[in-house]
Parts: C-alpha cells; sequence; structure tokens
C-alpha cells in the first residue's frame, strides 16, 4: 500500500528471432487513509471501561505492526500537564488489514486526555503525512462519600456532588456535548434562545439522593445578542422539550449557576418569557446547606439558587450553627 512500482520487461521473453523490444512501465498503489476512530476526533466523557482503541482505513494499510502507531496521555486534573508515551497492548489487525485495534498498557485512565498517531510509514513509503486524533475520558469523584467537583476537559461545565449525593457509581461521571445532530430537542417556546452547546451529563445507572450544583460557563460571542441577565440553566425534558430549572448568572465569570436534581442534558439559555406576570419566588435551594469559610471538614462555599418570575432585588441572609444573622447580602 502506498507504493510505487517499476516493472522492466526485457525483449528476450520473444526469443531470439522477436522484435520486441525492451519496456518499462510504473504503477502506484492507494495510500490508504483514515475513515473512521473509535473513540473519534474530539470526543469527551469516555467510560474507562471501553478500554478499546480502534480505527478503519479505506484500503490495506502497509505496516500492521505497533510500529506504526504510538500513543500518548496526559491528565486532565492539573493545569499545563505534559503528553507522555503509553505502551500499546492487544495490537491486532482483521482479514482485510484494514481495521486495527489495540489499547493502552493497564487500560484507560479517568480524566487523561489521550492522542493516538498513526505514522505515515503505516500508509505507505508515498505518505507524505501521518494522522493523529484526540479524545479525553470521564472524570471520577475521588470519593463519593466526601462529595467533590467534577468538570469537562476544558473547564467549561462543572458539577458539584455534596457527599454521599451519588447512589449506585464507582464515582464516574461522563460529561460530552450534544451536537446538533444529536437531536438534543427544541426549547419550549421561542422566546427562549440557546447559548452554547448542550451538555450530556451520565452516570450510568447512578442517580442523585441530594440535589448537585450545575455551573455552566459561556462565550461572549455566544450570546448574539441575548441578554446576559436573563440567562438560565434547562435540562431536556421527555425527550424533546427544554425547561427551566434555574440559573444565578455571574457575569463577571461568565457563568451560570443553579442546582439539578438529577443528571440529564442540560443547556443555557435566554429565557426572554421570565419577566411576564406578578413576581414570584420558586425552587429555593441551597448546596451545601452547611459550609464555612474556613473550610476543613466543610466546604468554604455554598451555591444559592432560586427562580424568580421576574427581575428584582433579592436579599439573602446567612446564620451561624447558633441562628444568628452572620451576613446579609
Amino acid at each position: 500500500s502506498g507504493s510505487e512500482y517499476t516493472v522492466a520487461v526485457s525483449c528476450r521473453i520473444g526469443g531470439p528471432q522477436s522484435a520486441l523490444t525492451d519496456h518499462l512501465f510504473t504503477f502506484r498503489t492507494e495510500i490508504p487513509t483514515v475513515s473512521s476512530t473509535e473513540p473519534a476526533d474530539g470526543d469527551e466523557g469516555i467510560g474507562t471501561s471501553q478500554g478499546l482503541i480502534s480505527v478503519d482505513f479505506s484500503s490495506p494499510i502497509a505496516n500492521q505492526s505497533t510500529e506504526g502507531f504510538s500513543l500518548r496521555s496526559r491528565s486532565l486534573d492539573a493545569a499545563d500537564t505534559t503528553f507522555v508515551v503509553l505502551p500499546i497492548t492487544g495490537f491486532g489487525a482483521d482479514s482485510t488489514q484494514t481495521h486495527i485495534n489495540f489499547a493502552p498498557e493497564g487500560g484507560f485512565r479517568a480524566f487523561t486526555e489521550y492522542e493516538v498517531i498513526v505514522d505515515r510509514r503505516a500508509l505507505g513509503p508515498l505518505a507524505e503525512e501521518g494522522f493523529s486524533w484526540r479524545f479525553s475520558t470521564a472524570p471520577r469523584l475521588t470519593s463519593i462519600s466526601d462529595g467533590g467537583t467534577v468538570s469537562n476537559a476544558d473547564g467549561s461545565i462543572q458539577l458539584y456532588l455534596p457527599p454521599n449525593a451519588l447512589s449506585g457509581s464507582d464515582g464516574e461521571i461522563a460529561i460530552s456535548p450534544v451536537t446538533a445532530d444529536d437531536g438534543a430537542g427544541r426549547p419550549v417556546a421561542s422566546q427562549q434562545t440557546q447559548v452554547g452547546p448542550a451538555y450530556r451529563i451520565d452516570a450510568g445507572s447512578a442517580t442523585l439522593r441530594k440535589p448537585a450544583t450545575l455551573t455552566i460557563g459561556y462565550d461572549t460571542d455566544d450570546l448574539a445578542g441575548a441578554n446576559a441577565a436573563r440567562l438560565g440553566i434547562f435540562a431536556l425534558a421527555d425527550g424533546d422539550v427544554w425547561t427551566r430549572v434555574g440559573g444565578t448568572v455571574d457575569e463577571a465569570a461568565r457563568t451560570v449557576t443553579t442546582t439539578v436534581p438529577a443528571l440529564g442534558t442540560f443547556g443555557v439559555f435566554e429565557d426572554t418569557g421570565a419577566g411576564l406576570g406578578s413576581l414570584a419566588v420558586a425552587d429555593v435551594d441551597c448546596q451545601p446547606r452547611a459550609f464555612t469559610p474556613a473550610g476543613g471538614q466543610l466546604r468554604d462555599r455554598t451555591d444559592i439558587s432560586f427562580d424568580l418570575s421576574a427581575p428584582a432585588d433579592v436579599t439573602v441572609r446567612v446564620y451561624n450553627v447558633s441562628g444568628r444573622v452572620e451576613r446579609v447580602l
């Protein structure tokens, strides 16, 4: 594959009386291209149990060994980590020599970005360049009993889970963007305009024992004329309808925060219908309810969310364990 061949035909094949002359001709075989990969380029929230990497080519590849492939990874738990080369195991090709699969030694690690590199030598001598793609695995809570915060690869969405909030899980929570092709549904009314992508948050069969706090960031460019003060977080209900969950907007940080009673698919919308009707407060929640600025065994901050039927000034009173008001916001 991906090679050039020259064939020489000698006049001697015709015998001593032949009038044939020597003849040369050249031909090339197809340079294979990558047809598909699993996981796909840019995939996020891949489960660590998946473990296998596969790639399909348009035609048989020239080098069907680990010499034509390499794998690198870097942890997403800290900023500015560098890629390190990983050993490959379980390498194999099917009978057509167009499907290759392998795995990182030791399996996938949680909240890690992987880069797969197909060397141009695997595609044949005529290939001018190889191919590479990246994907990342799902984050995992260090301790379900302690709770904690998980985020996606770029930190644009964060989910805080209080202690013992997650039931029936090993702590792995997949967070992945939902594209338009995924059929993420429509807003409940034309007054609501989506800002940025939607995200699917999934922990398999696990459920929440208590509400979690969800924060979704947005880019100024995504507003496209929308009023940031009217942004809220909506959840996809019944498969195709967006319903408002709540939302507190921090315009300086460009984030929207609310509590969610269950995992699912969420997006940020401008809700221009929120100011209609008389003022009402609903769905007030605070997570965690017990906190202390000093930290220690408790979280050093809390997230408060509620729904208002119209824009209004809000007063929040913070009490100590004795029931005395400590601060008025």
